[in-house]
């Protein structure tokens, strides 16, 4: 099961790539840039025409109840006490935008360009420059939505020089910006924790960490500044989009690697819902049918089945247990995230006088905070296990003697070779025994000789420190595994080991010597590890043999 999800995940982001790679490919909207000594708020004293028709006048901002493709329009008289050049500047959010200034077309946006995957044009900073010739001007803002409930917002409108009006945005919007930042650091932060326990199989840490990343993600497509600093904020808007579609999936994607929910099944039901809802919606998308601008409220629908979900889990648990601490923070910060989505959904499909708020905002904060935690605590539980695990495997699988690798590390290696599962066509098994330690045991003691065991393995591990794996496996017997060598290299490498320990490591009087024997195991011969390691440990003895009758060192017999 866990691999289908990783499966649906992966395939939901490689679609989120394409999508937004078709998008920015096939995006071409006009251009609109704002630029600041003192700005002026013009939103009272507008009158309201819909359709054509006088409705009065209203205070921005505002939203009148329209169908899609109604036509609303603002119109003011302007006047400025000074000769500095003047720009008006207001954000349309899913609207085509038209300004007049004394009768005359301006301004337009959203007519001209090219837009994909979407009937609007987004979400955009509109400046107009008015004229520096006279100080008083009647203008007409011009709003158009193909969404109904998106229709008839009318948001503020600001007036001052370029670079008043870049400063106010940047000072106001900052701090939300800011937020989004911090989100994608915490979502980095515990995918590097997930990357110090993978081997430990906590994958409920990468996919906290793809969840919160689309959550800063959605901040900053979201956020006005990012909107205002990016060149063509169309795209923002479509991400915007797109991830509130897909973030149901990834959602129950991480509630079902949790232990409490990994076998409820209406949990698991909303995950296939979901991937089902985003292939069915992305496949009207491309043919035109729909655009995820539409589609988007009805994801509250999803939302509200994941809410039901948690709640019905969270109650059977109560129930089960009879006790409080059978529900968890977390929780709480599932139920808290999905209660405010659904809120400023609704917020957004209602035609209310004021667009729905940001409580999803506090939701998002709450939801992570509480998961932070839990999951840093899980994570510092988790590492302080894996180093007692790391130290015994240490102890279990190292000679404490040499600090070699020991036989049980050594039976491990040979049952991988055994089952032909490595990576290495051939190995080679060099078998290395030490000559005459009885005779130092007997005379000088065995600490002695614990002395010269030291010695040889550490001659060992230097000759084979990066292209083989040393192993103490007796007494005085040690094996290599050579995975890195070809035979000419193998036989230098003993020849000036056995030459080393001849001549540089003297104990007492004794002069320390080994014999060797080594065999390839090649993964395409019949023969069998155990049949290489038997006839290399032949060749040793051959060797040592050899060595007793000529008094000196073994030439290779291989």
């Amino acid at each position: 099961m866990k691999r289908l999800h990783v499966m649906g995940t992966v395939l939901c982001i490689f679609f989120f790539g394409i999508l937004m790679g078709y998008v920015v490919w096939n995006t071409k909207s006009e251009d609109a840039f704002l630029g600041s000594k003192e700005i002026s708020s013009e939103n009272k004293n507008w009158s309201l025409s819909w359709n054509y028709n006088r409705k009065g006048s209203i205070q921005l901002p505002s939203r009148q109840e329209g169908e899609s493709g109604d036509l609303f329009s603002i119109t003011k008289q302007m006047k400025f006490f000074n000769s500095e050049e003047q720009y008006l500047c207001f954000r349309s959010v899913q609207n085509k935008v038209r300004v007049y200034v004394d009768g005359g077309l301006v301004y337009s946006y959203g007519y001209k360009g090219k837009y994909a995957l979407s009937k609007a044009p987004g979400i955009r900073w509109n400046v107009v420059k008015l004229s520096g010739e006279k100080n008083k001007y009647s203008v007409e803002i011009e709003f158009e939505s193909p969404y109904r409930f998106y229709s008839g917002i009318m948001p503020c409108v600001y007036t001052g020089t370029k670079t008043a009006l870049h400063t106010y945005i940047v000072k106001k919007e900052m701090p939300y910006f800011f937020i989004g930042l911090v989100v994608i650091l915490v979502a980095l932060f515990i995918f590097v924790s997930y990357l110090v326990l993978r081997d430990m199989e906590f994958e409920s840490g990468l996919y906290l960490a793809i969840v919160v990343f689309c959550l800063g993600l959605w901040f900053l497509s979201e956020s006005k500044l990012s909107q205002f600093l990016i060149h063509d904020v169309y795209c923002a808007s479509q991400v915007e989009c797109i991830l509130s579609c897909i973030f149901p999936s990834i959602l129950c994607t991480y509630m079902v690697l949790l232990r409490d929910y990994e076998k409820d099944m209406w949990i698991r039901g909303m995950y296939h819902a979901s991937l089902l809802g985003f292939a069915m919606t992305s496949f009207m998308v491309v043919y035109r049918l729909i655009d995820y601008v539409e589609v988007r409220p009805y994801t509250v629908f999803l939302y509200a089945g994941i809410l039901a979900g948690i709640v019905i889990n969270g109650f059977l648990r109560w129930k089960k247990n009879k006790k409080i601490k059978s529900l968890k923070w977390r929780d709480a910060g599932l139920i808290l995230l999905l209660i405010t989505a659904i809120h400023d959904m609704f917020m957004l499909c209602l035609s209310t006088r004021i667009v729905g708020g940001r409580w999803f905002h506090f939701g998002v904060i709450f939801f992570i905070g509480i998961n932070f935690l839990g999951y840093e605590r899980e994570f510092a539980t988790m590492y302080v296990s894996k180093l007692e695990k790391d130290h015994f495997r240490k102890l279990a699988y190292t000679d404490s003697l040499t600090g070699l690798n020991n036989r049980v590390s050594f039976e491990e290696e040979m049952d991988m070779l055994r089952a032909r599962d490595t990576a290495s066509n051939e190995v080679y098994v060099i078998i290395i025994d030490m000559n005459n330690l009885k005779k130092i045991n007997d005379t000088l003691g065995h600490k002695m000789g614990d002395k010269a065991i030291k010695k040889v393995a550490d001659a060992i591990r230097g000759a084979f420190l990066k292209e083989g794996t040393c192993y103490r496996i007796g007494g005085d017997e040690f094996c290599v595994l050579a995975h890195k060598m070809n035979g000419i290299k193998v036989k230098y490498v003993l020849d000036k080991l056995t030459h080393d320990i001849e001549n540089v490591y003297f104990l007492e009087g004794y002069t320390l010597s080994v014999a060797f024997g080594y065999e390839v195991y090649m993964q395409t011969e019949d023969r069998s590890i155990d049949d290489v390691f038997v006839q290399a440990d032949k060749n040793m003895y051959q060797c040592k043999q050899k060595m007793k009758r000529a008094g000196k060192k073994c030439i290779d017999i291989n």
